[in-house]
């Protein structure tokens, strides 16, 4: 099916300001709850105080103690959640994704893997636009992102091995998330993502170099630098990095695949040999379409390279635990 035509571009693909706006109205539908609402102060007594006229002398009031509750505003909330400290536990759990789930306990055919995770990441952005980590537990939607992804994808997944991941949680935990999530998808469960598109494109770049070379598209020495076996190997592991990099941000939800491919190429590569390639292949407009379209995606690189300090993500962990409503 062509992108163009998919759920996942009709539906799901946002702009940037959207998610923003998307995820500041979820933060609001966090149920009343005194540990994150309320906050309870005391005044304290006033001072005794005296009186004096030339005829008369009132002794000084009785001191009182009055403690008031006051609601803290939706404003606050935000502050606190929204502006940082979800955006970087999200982040962390898209990471404990990426680097955790490679192990032969948990897939059963590790040629699986990227199809997984890929659909696992995509699945836990989805959810949370419309939700927020203050009702629902990350840990506990990230393993039913990962058993869910496994069965559309009809790969059998270890449950035991996976709740591992977080040590938290059973199997029932994950089977009653399991239509919430699929819920909050719409039911959108196929999904395009990058890693396939990758391979698919420097393979077809591959074959293409000797008809790009004749035709004067490019010349010796880029077909020669590109042709030997280890060049394409480590092009395709440095790709796979800078798209590594890219989940971690919300430029899946932003942009088409084949633009997230693009920019991950293009910064791994002379820049001029998949400009040439993109020409020859989809001709000049839709390369300069592209080309735009990828030099917007390389602005969220910047995002995903900062690494959190893991002191400031036990701390945010903390208080997420302590503030959240889940369920127990």
């Amino acid at each position: 099916m062509s992108y163009n035509i998919s759920t996942q571009y009709r539906k799901w693909q946002t702009s940037l300001d959207n998610i923003n706006k998307l995820r500041k109205m979820a933060m609001k539908r966090v149920p009343n709850n005194d540990n994150i609402y309320t906050i309870t102060t005391t005044t304290p007594p006033p001072l005794p105080t005296t009186t004096t006229t030339a005829t008369t002398s009132t002794n000084p009031p009785l001191p009182t103690t009055t403690t008031t509750t006051t609601t803290t505003s939706e404003d606050d909330i935000l502050n606190i959640w929204y502006n940082e400290e979800d955006i970087i536990i999200l982040k962390q759990f898209c990471n404990i994704i990426l680097n955790n789930f490679n192990s032969n306990t948990i897939i059963s055919d590790i040629k699986f893997y990227w199809r997984i995770t890929s659909k696992t990441i995509i699945y836990f952005k989805r959810f949370y636009l419309n939700n927020n980590i203050l009702s629902y537990d990350p840990r506990i939607i990230m393993l039913t992102c990962i058993f869910l992804a496994g069965k559309v994808e009809e790969c059998r997944l270890n449950l035991k091995s996976l709740i591992e991941l977080v040590n938290i949680g059973n199997e029932s935990d994950i089977l009653s998330h399991e239509l919430i999530l699929i819920e909050a998808l719409d039911f959108d469960l196929k999904i395009h993502h990058p890693h396939s598109l990758m391979k698919t494109l420097v393979s077809d770049i591959s074959l293409s170099l000797e008809d790009m070379m004749k035709s004067n598209i490019i010349n010796n020495n880029d077909y020669n630098h590109i042709i030997q076996s280890d060049n394409r190997k480590q092009w395709a592991i440095n790709a796979e990095d800078i798209l590594n990099k890219l989940y971690l941000s919300y430029a899946l939800l932003c942009y088409n695949p084949m633009a997230l491919v693009i920019c991950a190429l293009k910064n791994t590569e002379p820049v001029v040999i998949i400009d040439r390639y993109l020409e020859y292949r989809h001709g000049a407009t839709v390369s300069a379409e592209l080309q735009q379209e990828a030099a917007k995606v390389d602005a969220f690189l910047n995002t995903a390279n900062v690494e959190e300090d893991p002191k400031t993500i036990k701390k945010y962990m903390k208080r997420l635990q302590t503030s959240a409503i889940w369920s127990s």
